[in-house]
């Protein structure tokens, strides 16, 4: 939930008109789609016969998955940054973030629709055809042994692979290509994908939960959100919602990719900008505004998430002191207030 990404993202959409979604494809005419709020790009490319590319980038809550079921079709999703869900059939959905890998056949979320926690979202979208691979599969995987069979096995059940070198190696370089070059380093990228796939397999339930838990969390969220000046127990929210603390934490993290404590903080630091920027309340009624009756600890946490103090922030509008750091957002992870 990082403030300089979602407003790089904003920037980066600011000419897609409001709820829509806009699809690009290299020598067709845009496409557009009606999305409930937000908005999004997404630019296709054809890497081979069989193979799609999809960038995407949302400043969305959700976003419809509008394909046919096809179970012959694997889709291969990272993600660069945000956070992204699906339901994934029989009542389960995975989410997966920052820097993961998330493979899944298309029969498995058709119809469903992508669910961002964390409001924005850009990563990169594969799509393997193995009907059409059959008869235009890469010489190169040929010679390495790996077959369509092959990583269609290790890829059977929806899965996650965890963000780490080999597949950062893989995916970091397409991001900020200049054009001209993005389609060759996508044919070997899309192999080299193929390639890791065929020995590895998805972590299938480290990120899976019940359709039920995961709307669940969404309301403990939105209860939070709506009374920022209260300070809730993570064990008064357990008792609330019938679930032991332990199961709460484990899915609001699964779910919104950080402890709750930690997604508060950064919830509040973020609604205190908003305020500071377009308010002129003083520093200690923006501070009671967001949960603090301190000013002093408001000051103090305002300066762990962005950098400088309030008093800077609104002097500079925002614009000369802004970071966040990783310290700040998996500090607090206890049985307390939030």
């Amino acid at each position: 939930m990082k403030e300089v990404f979602r407003q790089t993202v904003a920037q980066a959409l600011a000419e897609v008109p409001a709820k829509t979604l806009v699809t690009l494809q290299p020598g067709e005419e845009p496409q557009q789609e009606r999305l409930p709020s937000g908005r999004g790009r997404v630019t296709v490319y054809k890497v081979a016969e069989g193979v799609e590319a999809a960038l995407e980038l949302y400043l969305a809550e959700e976003v419809p998955c509008r394909h046919d079921p096809a179970a012959r079709v694997l889709e291969v999703d990272h993600c660069r940054q945000g956070r992204i869900g699906w339901a994934m059939g029989q009542g389960e959905a995975i989410y997966f973030g920052r820097g993961d890998l998330c493979c899944h056949t298309l029969r498995c979320c058709a119809g469903s629709r992508m669910v961002l926690p964390l409001g924005c979202y850009e990563g990169i979208a594969l799509r393997f055809d193995w009907e059409k691979l059959e008869t235009h599969w890469p010489s190169l995987l040929k010679e390495a042994g790996v077959t369509i069979e092959g990583v269609a096995a290790q890829c059977r059940a929806p899965g996650v692979y965890p963000q780490s070198a080999v597949i950062d190696g893989i995916f970091h370089v397409l991001y900020d290509l200049p054009q001209q070059y993005l389609p060759a380093y996508l044919r070997l990228k899309a192999q080299e994908v193929l390639l890791f796939l065929s020995r590895m397999k998805p972590v299938a339930g480290a990120s899976r939960y019940a359709l039920r838990q995961a709307a669940l969390m969404k309301e403990v969220r939105e209860e939070l959100v709506a009374h920022l000046d209260q300070r809730i127990t993570i064990e008064t929210l357990a008792k609330k919602y019938l679930m032991n603390t332990s199961t709460l934490k484990e899915a609001f993290k699964a779910v919104y990719g950080m402890p709750i404590a930690s997604y508060m903080k950064a919830y509040r630091m973020q609604q205190a900008m908003h305020l500071l920027r377009q308010s002129e309340d003083s520093i200690a009624a923006v501070a009671r505004q967001v949960g603090y009756e301190s000013q002093g600890k408001f000051s103090r946490a305002f300066q762990a998430y962005t950098g400088c103090l309030p008093t800077q922030y609104r002097r500079s509008n925002g614009t000369d002191c802004l970071r966040q750091t990783g310290a700040f957002l998996e500090e607090e992870n206890g049985d307390y207030d939030i």
